[in-house]
């Protein structure tokens, strides 16, 4: 069993929650992140990167609602750290899978603040991939490393289609079973922020090798889940009151509002109108009887109020009427190949032995009183954001004021609905544009 040095304490220094890390901070930060085992999740020295990567992360957000120069974006670039975050994702998700369940009882009873922030590590990842791969070259940078983001968007996609909510009341259950709830809840915002990472990589689609093309069309055929993601529509819940979740919270809404295109559902039509319609995806996407029907079933959701806020539906609605007219065979024979390897995921799986759960017992549960309540208090300090709603919220159109699903590709800072409302905002944007871009 590994030792435990215990001549290690907790010495944090955090910033204010009123600063954010600065340009040349962020290039520092990101170029010295480095890339533990197994091993280490929940030691002081990964909880110090963690911390580093949560600035980071409010960094990134806080850019986005200011528009502000990305440069979070562009460290991560410039030093090739965008596989990191693939692979530090896949780390603490094989750290939930393999040891967090044989010694969750006593990390909830007796190190519950460090257990949630370990697990919230992978939402802290998530929300940083989520900025980070809305510039294409963060796909063109690590390839290989997709093939693995893939595995993960395809499992947190699945889980969304059979999402069961539930909402207990906090003073009628245990410590326990309410943080077994936060936890639930944390992983239900993941899963939704997943569907924005795989519409920035769909959006890229005409860069993407065959491999991942033939990854994300037909051994994880992510579109006939899309299509079973927008049936289910996990954004909405009718516990006690009709209910959709909208910038990190649950908002009590209308029948009416259900009309309102939401984020996660726009990013679920965008995503299929990439994967559909991208003429090297038609080559490669195949269809059964099976497939065929599901797709279509998306003529069911495209009423007139969604295609009105969404207009290159048009081009969907267009390329669904086709595809009821085409004949198609009842089963596709598998191709023959190599099938793609997911590499980190093995490489990482390949670091578990059994005797680490003993060692993370030592590490987390047996931890001092005093280091116990320094990691908690620095932790503490470190979450305590009140302005994160703000940064998290969804762009809006310069034009028209509605939901924005696309930038100006050229300043990078104004964001529209469409294509329509982009051609009429450009006379006033121009010189904006042209300022920026200096």
């Amino acid at each position: 069993m590994a030792t435990i040095n215990s001549s290690q304490t907790l010495n944090y220094t955090t910033q204010p929650t009123d600063e954010y890390i600065s340009a040349f901070d962020s290039d520092h930060t990101v170029q010295n992140l480095k890339r533990f085992n197994l091993i280490d999740v929940g030691s002081i020295k990964w909880l110090k990167q963690h911390q580093s990567l949560e600035q980071l992360n409010i960094q990134a957000h806080k850019n986005i609602a200011k528009q502000q120069e990305e440069y979070v974006t562009e460290s991560f670039l410039t030093f090739e750290k965008v596989e990191f975050l693939i692979y530090d994702l896949i780390l603490v998700q094989t750290w939930k899978s393999q040891i967090y369940p044989q010694l969750k009882h006593d990390l909830i009873s007796k190190n519950s603040t460090t257990t949630y922030f370990i697990l919230y590590h992978e939402a802290t990842l998530i929300n940083l991939l989520q900025i980070i791969m809305m510039e294409p070259r963060s796909c063109q940078q690590c390839p290989d490393a997709l093939l693995d983001l893939v595995d993960i968007i395809d499992q947190k996609l699945h889980s969304l289609i059979h999402w069961t909510h539930t909402h207990s009341d906090p003073l009628t259950i245990d410590d326990e079973t309410r943080f077994n709830e936060s936890i639930q809840e944390m992983e239900f915002i993941i899963a939704l922020n997943t569907l924005s990472i795989l519409r920035s990589i769909s959006d890229t689609i005409t860069t993407l090798s065959i491999t991942l093309i033939n990854k994300i069309l037909i051994d994880k055929d992510l579109v006939s889940v899309l299509v079973l993601v927008l049936e289910s529509s996990p954004w909405i819940r009718n516990l006690t009151t009709l209910q959709r979740f909208e910038n990190m919270q649950w908002v009590n809404i209308t029948p009416e509002d259900m009309l309102v295109v939401s984020h996660p559902e726009g990013q679920v039509w965008l995503s299929l109108m990439n994967l559909l319609l991208e003429p090297n995806c038609r080559k490669t996407y195949l269809y059964s009887k099976k497939n065929q029907t599901i797709v279509l079933r998306l003529k069911d959701y495209m009423g007139e109020e969604t295609v009105d806020q969404l207009p290159p539906l048009v081009d969907l609605q267009r390329y669904l009427e086709e595809l009821g007219l085409l004949e198609v065979p009842d089963t596709i024979n598998p191709s023959i190949g190599i099938q793609p390897v997911s590499t980190l995921h093995t490489q990482i799986a390949a670091q578990y032995t059994p005797t680490m759960v003993e060692t993370h017992r030592e590490l987390l549960v047996n931890m001092s009183t005093c280091d116990r309540k320094s990691m908690a208090d620095s932790l503490a300090q470190m979450y305590d954001l009140t302005d994160m709603m703000d940064l998290l919220s969804d762009p809006k159109c310069g034009a028209c004021g509605i939901m924005a699903t696309q930038r100006c590709s050229l300043c990078k800072s104004e964001w529209y609905c469409g294509r329509a409302c982009q051609v009429k905002n450009w006379k006033s944007h121009k010189s904006i544009c042209e300022l920026l871009r200096k």
